[in-house]
């Protein structure tokens, strides 16, 4: 009965991982709508807020990166269920230039994992002379260089 429970519990929770974002992103463009409609409907001349409302939103659509802000705001230190985490080793902290790469380790865990495990390949296991960072969220590259949305230790 334990092992069903403890079962259903980590199903549970995989679920909230996965869709509870996209349960909370839903919220937010429900408060939004709200308080347009509020406005359109409280304030005088509501037609001409609700239409600058709109068109704000819109303007951030289409210049800005609407889906990129709501995960920074629903996962600001950690990756969304649907973002890739890649792991960098640099063997000499002193020269970021150099470095060990792995794309897509999984998640957070498995990077530290892996950064681990390349340090002690380096004969460096408790990296005194190296160093690691996790990538999250891959956004472009500028020159040799990667951006990430978040870049975590």
């Amino acid at each position: 009965m334990s092992e069903l429970a403890h079962k259903w519990a980590n199903e549970a929770t995989q679920w909230l991982l996965t869709y509870g974002g996209v349960v909370l992103a839903c919220l937010i463009i429900a408060i939004v709508v709200l308080g347009l409609h509020w406005l359109w409907r409280n304030l005088p001349g509501h037609w001409l807020v609700s239409i600058l409302g709109i068109l704000g939103l819109m303007v951030w659509a289409v210049l800005g990166s609407p889906r990129q802000t709501v995960t920074g705001w629903i996962w600001p230190h950690s990756p969304a269920p649907w973002e890739a985490v890649d792991a960098f080793y640099y063997p000499d902290k002193s020269n970021p230039t150099i470095f060990i790469g792995n794309p897509d380790v999984g998640g957070l865990a498995q990077c530290r994992t892996w950064a681990s495990s390349a340090a002690a390949k380096q004969s460096d296991p408790q990296l005194e002379r190296g160093d690691y960072e996790c990538g999250v969220g891959y956004l472009t590259t500028q020159g040799s260089l990667n951006r990430y949305r978040l870049t975590v230790r």
